[in-house]
């Protein structure tokens, strides 16, 4: 008997089901995670893996808020990620009766690394693209500067935060490598007297025009690493990030001189890691939630002042990043407020 309602039931399941039509099930989706992070510019290929339970034939439909148009109807997808923003790309597969959606969320941010060049980018004075190399050393040390106390390095410049390069403020390889940014050396320099160049250097290293987009809460962060003097390291030998926006002037966003610290002997480093500690790679950020949607170029700029102290290593920058609400250094310093250099160089 039993044997009997369970055929009834199975033929009373086939009975319905056979005049049922299901929504097609997305199996396999690339990329596989949900939420991507991309360059603009950067192309994207997506591609799901479908099937009908009734095996009707499946379309694909693929949309995006934004980017190049969407023209693809196959299972496979390309699509061309446009200025900074966060956008959404969804395919639609529909057997004619239902239709099942996935959707992939994409953030388009800005990113230079200077792995495969510096496309754009405009160097002045002594900055350049450096790619990591041991056999750098800063030839003043001994002489003219010290090394921070602990520094074990024996004056080799640092390799960059990530991958082979970065770009520096220090001397050229085409100007005679010295590991620092004297320029040329007075001839009757003294003993630990930091390091004296005949005329005081600068110089600017200038972005590409980046267009924000559609971010709502752009926020710029770079990797850092510098030794400077440790004299008077808030009025001398600047680091300052400039802004120009729409394709104004420049006007100052912010420094990473310290805000205290300095009356150290001439021949004494200040340094990302504090005044006479070793230097290491830092992280700085500024909120450009004012530029939002608008154009921008950037600037970094790095001044002497003077002649006198420039035997140390300089500033070196790399991995500059602008996303919405950038999160990787929650323990970024905090600009200085203090400060409010005029625009351009001195």
């Amino acid at each position: 008997m039993k044997r009997v309602i369970l055929l009834v039931a199975l033929m009373v399941v086939l009975a319905v089901t056979a005049g049922c039509n299901f929504p097609p099930s997305i199996t396999e989706k690339l990329p596989a995670q949900q939420n991507l992070t991309v360059n603009a510019g950067e192309s994207i290929h997506f591609s799901v893996v479908a099937g009908d339970w009734n095996s009707d034939p499946l379309t694909y439909k693929w949309t995006a808020t934004g980017g190049s148009p969407i023209s693809g109807t196959g299972k496979d997808f390309t699509w061309t990620a446009p200025g900074l923003g966060t956008y959404t790309v969804t395919v639609a597969v529909c057997d004619g009766t239902w239709t099942t959606t996935h959707y992939w969320n994409v953030t388009v941010g800005f990113k230079e690394s200077f792995e495969t060049g510096s496309t754009g980018w405009t160097a002045i004075g002594l900055w350049h693209r450096q790619e990591n190399n041991s056999a750098i050393f800063n030839v003043a040390v001994g002489n003219f500067v010290v090394l921070p106390l602990d520094d074990s390095s024996g004056g080799v410049i640092p390799n960059a935060n990530s991958g082979q390069y970065c770009y520096w403020y220090g001397s050229p390889s085409g100007a005679g490598v010295k590991g620092n940014y004297m320029g040329t050396q007075t001839p009757d320099d003294t003993w630990l007297s930091g390091g004296t160049s005949t005329v005081k250097n600068s110089g600017m290293l200038t972005s590409p025009v980046i267009d924000l987009g559609i971010l709502q809460n752009p926020v710029l962060q770079f990797a850092y690493w510098f030794e400077i003097e440790g004299m008077a390291p808030l009025t001398n030998d600047l680091m300052d990030v400039y802004i120009s926006v729409n394709g104004g002037f420049f006007t100052f966003l912010g420094s990473l001189n310290p805000i205290v610290g300095g009356g150290q002997g001439a021949a004494v480093p200040h340094t990302s890691g504090g005044t006479d500690s070793p230097a290491y790679w830092d992280w700085r950020s500024y909120d450009l939630n004012e530029y939002a949607g608008k154009t921008i170029q950037l600037s970094f700029v790095f001044d002497t002042v003077n002649a006198d102290r420039n035997g140390f290593r300089g500033w070196f920058i790399d991995d500059i990043e602008i996303t919405e609400d950038a999160v990787r250094n929650l323990s970024a310093k905090e600009l200085n407020p203090a400060v409010n250099r005029t625009p351009g160089l001195r």
